[in-house]
């Protein structure tokens, strides 16, 4: 059987060249010729076999200079996933810098794929001029020309080739398919594929191209057509599947465009839907499962569409079109359907989560007064990072009326960032030059009692004198680092004397005299003198050394709206603190300024869930990992970058009362592409010593063909801890042939456990000869008592005779 798999990376995204990035779309024809290598190599292997061929290959192209687009590494990062290591991830991002400077190649040619189109058709007219042969050429430039979607010299080129009588290959006949696709020509797209289907009756083409021709022929009604595709491309196994993430979204792009086309019904699309699942096309997810519940709103079911809605959650445990169902529910006043959505969310997501996507989704039907209700209920929290994504959202979207909405409802929820929500309402008046109500929002936070931040005043001072208004209040002497470019400091009065900048700061810090060190700190940043990121960093770590964690969380908290963090080792020394004090407020700020590479250093996520576990709130954090899966708008990718294994590992240590909860997780991810939970509970299972429990977990992810699952390296390692003496079992000696690169290890693992067991023996040979002395001393003990109570009597009794 063959497949034959190709890049789907759209040509207008590719760039190259030698002085920097461009789009293809803007008129260059230049291709991002080391990024479409890398993704043909990428999508040729496995991800586990490809991440072995890619370091030599990628430190060849970077001593070469070939620079590759952040598009490619993007598509490279999804196509690898967690097979992804941090050489080949460093390498990319050397690669995608745009510093690179092409070296001069020595050699006389060069592979016909490093070619650019205009290269190429310059070489192809050398040739033609000099009548020599020219059809490995012309085959390449077919490939390239299908990929830019140039249909006429495509066909032009494809004549050249047949007058040559060069046989085109089955892939360049798939590209010729998906180009005739994209370009709304399915007549010729489907005799191509019969013409191929002729020649070579078992191919089978990738989930992608295949779903994007299946698209083209349910929006001309050939349903029956289309669920034979499927039937004859259908992946044979799990281990020719495409990323979950890339089928989850072919497969659910596909299912929702579908819906309305001529003679697709809501049975159609369920057929539709099982048949994806069935065939291994993709996993469902909220994409995919919604397409199941909007079919019924375009019909104007709404009835229909909840009991899909309800099958969806019972079945998949996924609250797919749960926002716009809401929404219909309370246009119509539905109380009795809105009570159903919010019992199916609850148990799903917790009471929390679901509380607050009600009050969202009020606000967004003008039903203001229902929404303060909602908050107004005992016990409710804020959370904080659901009201920072819905602000940022409402912001972005310039709905300013539902923001303002939102900040006004949620005064007097209980830990409540004012500060932060009157920073977003501000921002969208200063977007819209609104002096009026951006002035507004700081007499609101006056009579609030809320302390405006320097940058603040900044950024409303700023915006009043531009458009000649009065400022009613000193505006800062100099700027915030995030908020204007620096300006020089301002220089003391002729009368005073010039103290050294730094001095006296530095003098305080020696001494470890930190309120000194903090007020020059203070009077230097209102002189205009700004300190250094190693000097405020000091003054921070000083205040956790003295355990003064409020101060340092303040002064981090001002570093970073200023927008420079702590010097790292001083911040993930107060992340720890933090999460050490179950400051979950604290800790999540801190999210918002952290770039990915500095989540990773810190440990950010662990310590996100340590803080939230030692705050209590073990379990809400789970509820929102939870929701995080469900979310249709994010990248499965950044889903996992987001899971925090180690935290996770101490919640099953230390709250083995939410292991049900942790299962459901697990599931959860799992059914989105991500093993990483599974790999954590079945850890938890083997550290517990409960081999049964770890071993049927194996099972059952053998069975559900998780990738990235190591099934191997780990099977042979459940017995021998069940059954220690025996340490040449034939698990262990079954292992060696299985994994000949590790035989290494397994001996170190044969040695360490022998260890092990000597020193459990001599554990146990010190206990006992413990237990034996200890029993020796008591016998002691017992017999100077008795010889006591023995003597006294004889006194007691002698003292009574003459």
């Amino acid at each position: 059987m063959q497949d034959f798999l190709f890049t789907d990376t759209p040509p207008e995204t590719l760039v190259a060249g030698e002085e920097g990035q461009e789009e293809v779309g803007s008129g260059n024809t230049a291709k991002d010729v080391g990024g479409l290598f890398l993704m043909d190599v990428a999508m040729m292997l496995r991800p586990a076999d490809a991440i072995s061929c890619l370091p030599p290959v990628l430190q060849a192209m970077k001593a070469q200079g070939i620079n590759i687009s952040k598009d490619s590494v993007a598509s490279l990062q999804a196509r690898l996933g967690e097979h992804l290591t941090e050489d080949v991830v460093n390498l990319l991002n050397d690669l995608s810098s745009g510093e690179l400077t092409l070296q001069p190649i020595t050699r006389d040619s060069k592979p016909l794929s490093q070619y650019s189109v205009a290269d190429l058709e310059h070489r192809l007219l050398e040739l033609e001029i000099k009548n020599q042969p020219r059809s490995a050429l012309l085959g390449q430039l077919l490939a390239l020309y299908c990929r830019i979607k140039n249909v006429e010299k495509a066909e032009e080129t494809m004549k050249k080739l047949e007058a040559l009588e060069y046989p085109i290959t089955p892939g360049q006949h798939v590209l010729l398919i998906e180009m005739y696709v994209n370009d709304g020509q399915l007549e010729k797209a489907l005799n191509i594929y019969e013409f191929l289907l002729q020649k070579e009756p078992d191919i089978k083409m990738i989930p992608p191209k295949v779903l994007k021709l299946a698209g083209a022929m349910i929006s001309k009604g050939m349903i029956e057509e289309t669920f034979k595709l499927l039937d004859n491309n259908a992946p044979e196994s799990s281990s020719e599947e495409i990323d979950d993430a890339t089928g989850a979204f072919m497969g659910g792009s596909f299912l929702n465009n579908a819906i309305g086309k001529d003679g697709v019904t809501t049975d159609v699309i369920q057929q539709l839907f099982d048949k994806l699942i069935e065939k291994n096309y993709m996993k469902p997810v909220a994409l995919a499962c919604g397409a199941l519940i909007k079919v019924h709103l375009a019909n104007d079911d709404l009835p229909a569409a909840m009991d899909a809605f309800e099958k969806v959650c019972k079945e998949y445990k996924i609250t797919a079109v749960k926002h716009e169902l809401t929404l219909a529910c309370i246009k119509l006043e539905d109380t009795e359907k809105l009570q159903k959505i919010m019992d199916l969310s609850i148990s799903i997501h917790g009471e929390m989560n679901s509380l607050y996507d009600l009050v969202f989704a009020f606000i967004e039907c003008g039903k203001v007064r229902q929404a303060k209700k909602i908050l107004e209920t005992p016990g409710l929290r804020a959370r904080h990072q659901r009201l920072e994504n819905r602000c940022k959202r409402l912001l972005e979207e310039n709905r300013l009326t539902e923001l303002e909405q939102l900040v006004a409802i949620t005064k007097d929820v209980f830990d409540i960032d004012r500060n932060r929500m009157f920073m977003y309402l501000f921002e969208g008046y200063r977007r819209k030059n609104d002096c009026d109500k951006a002035l507004g929002v700081w007499t609101t936070m006056q009579e609030e009692n809320i302390e405006p931040s320097e940058s603040f005043l900044w950024e409303l001072g700023q915006l009043l004198t531009k458009h000649e208004r009065e400022v009613p209040f000193v505006i800062p002497a100099a700027p915030p680092a995030s908020a204007a470019p620096t300006k020089a400091p301002v220089p003391a009065p002729a009368t005073e004397p010039v103290v050294s900048s730094t001095s006296t700061y530095k003098q305080a810090l020696g001494d470890k005299d930190l309120n000194a060190a903090l007020q020059e700190k203070r009077r230097l940043e209102r002189s205009g003198t700004k300190l250094s990121v190693t000097n405020e960093s000091k003054l921070i770590e000083g205040f956790l050394q003295e355990s003064r964690l409020s101060e340092a969380t303040k002064l981090a908290r001002e570093m970073a709206v200023a927008g420079q963090l702590p010097l790292a080792r001083v911040m993930k020394y107060l992340l720890n603190k933090l999460s050490a004090a179950g400051d979950v407020d604290s800790v999540s700020f801190f999210d918002q300024y952290l770039d990915e590479n500095q989540r990773r250093n810190m440990s950010y996520n662990n310590r996100l869930c340590n803080a939230y576990m030692n705050a209590g709130r073990a379990e809400e954090f789970l509820e929102e990992l939870s929701a995080l899966a469900d979310k249709t708008d994010v990248n499965v990718v950044n889903i996992k970058a987001k899971f925090p294994a180690g935290g996770i590992m101490g919640i099953l240590q230390h709250k083995a009362e939410l292991l049900p909860k942790v299962s459901a997780l697990v599931e959860k991810y799992a059914n989105i592409g991500i093993i990483t939970p599974a790999n954590c509970l079945w850890m938890h299972y083997f550290k517990e010593e409960q081999f049964t429990e770890a071993k049927e977990k194996l099972e059952r992810d053998r069975v559900r063909r998780l990738k990235g699952v190591s099934t191997r390296p780990i099977e042979p390692f459940i017995d021998p801890y069940s059954n220690p003496d025996d340490l040449d079992s034939p698990y262990l000696s079954n292992s060696q042939a299985l994994l000949s690169e590790s035989a290494s290890e397994i001996a170190d693992l044969k040695a360490i456990i022998r260890q092990m067991k000597s020193k459990m023996a001599d554990l146990q040979g010190k206990a006992s000869e413990s237990e034996h002395y200890s029993e020796e001393a008591r016998k002691n003990r017992q017999n100077v008592s008795s010889s006591s109570s023995s003597s006294s009597s004889s006194s007691s009794d002698n003292e009574g005779k003459p």
